[in-house]
């Protein structure tokens, strides 16, 4: 996840391609930067952190974007700020998944 969470979110750009493909291609509400926001991001470093130590793996390691969005004290949906603003983030916007928002 780490290697495809960094590559993702290096524009906003990224972080709105992969959501709007996400809920066009599964029908889904939220894609999964929304959906990171609203479990709280602090909460997804930490099931990131802990798999790290079981693995070892040092593809494994937290995300340094996650790491970074949550040491900032941007933790999502609670904080009015994560991988989107709030409140009104971006994915609620007329227009979102066709790409007519901007």
């Amino acid at each position: 996840m780490a290697v495809d969470l960094e590559r993702t979110v290096e524009s906003i750009s990224g972080v709105c391609t992969v959501g709007s493909d996400f809920r066009l291609s599964y029908g889904v509400k939220y894609g999964p930067f929304a959906l990171m926001d609203k479990v709280g991001l602090h909460t997804i470093l930490k099931v990131e952190e802990r798999y790290y130590d079981l693995t070892g793996d040092p593809s494994d390691r937290p995300p340094s974007v996650l790491v970074d969005l949550v040491k900032a004290g941007k933790l999502g949906e609670a904080t009015n700020a994560g991988f989107y603003t709030y409140p009104n983030p971006r994915y609620q916007k007329d227009g979102w998944l066709e790409g007519l928002d901007s």
